[in-house]
């Protein structure tokens, strides 16, 4: 490659690692066209996408934007190794690229790079497990939605037994008449 053209694909490669907070590194060693193929389309239906750039672009790259990422993802860029980006959920890409692991044993998670933290294969194992982001919020805004549920039944239930207090003094009245 001539030096230029080499200078862009770095370039390029660092502008997505700055975009992307979300990175996970994949060995693809062993498997074929169709398998990787359909392995990008599922992840580009979530968001995702996954490239594959020289070991030695990859490393530049994360070097010059993430300067103290260097020593922990060294080891991973030996072998082929696709880089897997997004900005989106954490949790998505690790349960797509675990679920395509167990199906398609030629593949190996290395590990990711999540908010400047690397990951190594098991951490990413147990990402996988946590539910979807959308999940999570709505767990949370449930949490925070329920105490003020309580405290409005709390409210209406003083307001009840006075209805039903006075609704027992008219019908003692009615008896009465």
């Amino acid at each position: 490659m001539v030096k230029e053209a080499k200078v862009q694909v770095v370039d390029e490669l660092k502008d997505k690692i700055k975009k992307n907070s979300y990175i996970y590194f994949l060995e693809y060693k062993g498997l074929n066209v169709e398998q990787m193929t359909s392995l990008r389309a599922l992840l580009k239906e979530n968001e995702s996408e996954l490239k594959i750039y020289k070991n030695t672009f990859s490393l530049r790259a994360l070097n010059e934007v993430r300067q103290d990422a260097e020593e922990q993802v060294k080891k991973i860029f030996t072998g082929s190794t696709a880089l897997i980006f997004n900005t989106v959920d954490p949790v998505k890409p690790a349960k797509i690229l675990i679920d395509f692991i167990k199906q398609n044993e030629a593949a190996k998670m290395k590990g990711a790079l999540i908010a400047n933290k690397y990951l190594d294969p098991a951490a990413v194992k147990i990402l996988s497990t946590l539910p979807s982001k959308e999940v999570l919020i709505a767990k949370l805004l449930m949490l925070m939605n329920s105490p003020i549920t309580g405290f409005v039944n709390v409210l209406q239930g003083n307001l009840r037994k006075f209805v039903y207090a006075v609704n027992a003094v008219k019908e003692a009245k009615e008896k009465k008449a």
